[in-house]
């Protein structure tokens, strides 16, 4: 779910917010997938190209609460990782008509690992692509 808010002729103010699932597998096949309700809030700029058609970008921060986990524990509650992320993220979208796609991705800014040992360090990282049907 997500509004634009318009600031001035082509540019826009995004929030959201997104169901998003990180995770990872070990060579083993065992592994963990985060789930996450996310927050982004982006500044757009969408640019005509002709009569139907449009591109936009949009860049921000974005925050995150991790709500459960996938895998033989639940990796929050066991006090693994935190539930907390902030990230920036960013994409592109071709609109045509009231249709578009979009391409991006999610940088996470906080090192998930709540007790890293040796300076481990993850950090969540996502690449997303979606159609959609501006109303």
């Amino acid at each position: 779910v997500a509004a634009e808010i318009e600031l001035a002729s082509g540019v826009y103010l995004a929030p959201g917010v997104t169901f998003r699932q990180e995770g990872y597998k070990f060579g083993n096949g065992n592994g963990y997938g985060l789930n996450y309700i996310s927050v982004p809030v982006d500044l757009g700029i969408r640019v005509g190209l002709g009569d139907n058609l449009a591109v936009s970008v949009e860049a921000g921060p974005s925050f995150a609460y991790g709500i459960s986990t996938t895998g033989n524990l639940d990796a929050f509650k066991a006090g693994a990782y935190k539930r907390f992320d902030m990230g920036l993220n960013a994409s592109a979208a071709l609109e045509y008509s009231k249709v578009y796609l979009r391409l991006g991705t999610d940088i996470g800014l906080v090192n998930a690992l709540k007790n890293p040992i040796a300076n481990t360090s993850y950090k969540n990282a996502s690449f997303f692509a979606g159609v959609g049907y501006r109303f």
